[in-house]
Order: structure tokens, then C-alpha cells, then sequence
């Protein structure tokens, strides 16, 4: 049996990695993580390309449903993500992820 509040937290790490790690980076699986650090803040399409890449990210944690995204810029360069998403009819969000552009 699984406990649901552990698991949950675990859930909660498993979401921020996926889109905290930049796609390819990690060795023992290359598809694990997002583009997010190859969108560009001053993009036309800044907003949607960024949650384009957090959707894709999101779908490796199978049992969370992306809800939404908020996005904040940093500076010229920089900016940061956090991300809403659904996990048994309860809804929850990672801490802020910052990305240097």
C-alpha cells in the first residue's frame, strides 16, 4: 500500500526535477528533463514555448496532470517557473525553478 502524503512529496521532487533538469544532462537517461534553459526570455513566444517545454518535462512523472505554469522574469537574462499540477483531485505546486538564459 502506498502512503499517499509521502508519496506525494515525492511526486512533488519528482515534477521539479524533471523541469529543473536541463533535457540530456543527465547520463543514465539522456530523455529525462526539459528545454526550458533553451527558451529564450526575450522570445516571441516566450510564455508558450516555456510551457510547451514544462508540459513535455511533466509528462515523464506519469501519475501528474499539469495544471498550469507562473512565470516570473529575473533580470535581462533570467527567469524562473513554478508549476501547478493535479495529483489525486489535489492540487499542487513546486517551488520556483530559476533558469539563466
Amino acid at each position: 500500500m502506498i502512503d499517499n502524503g509521502n508519496y506525494a512529496e515525492k511526486l512533488r521532487k519528482s515534477v521539479y526535477n524533471c523541469i529543473a533538469i536541463a533535457k540530456g544532462s543527465f547520463a543514465f537517461n539522456p530523455q529525462i528533463g526539459s528545454r526550458l534553459a533553451e527558451v529564450h526570455l526575450h522570445s516571441d513566444n516566450f510564455e508558450k514555448e516555456c510551457e510547451q517545454a514544462v508540459r513535455e518535462a511533466i509528462m515523464q512523472c506519469s501519475d501528474a496532470e499539469y495544471e498550469g505554469i507562473n512565470i516570473e522574469t529575473d533580470g535581462e537574462y533570467s527567469f524562473c517557473v513554478s508549476v501547478r499540477y493535479r495529483y489525486m483531485g489535489k492540487i499542487y505546486e513546486t517551488e520556483k525553478i530559476y533558469i539563466n538564459g
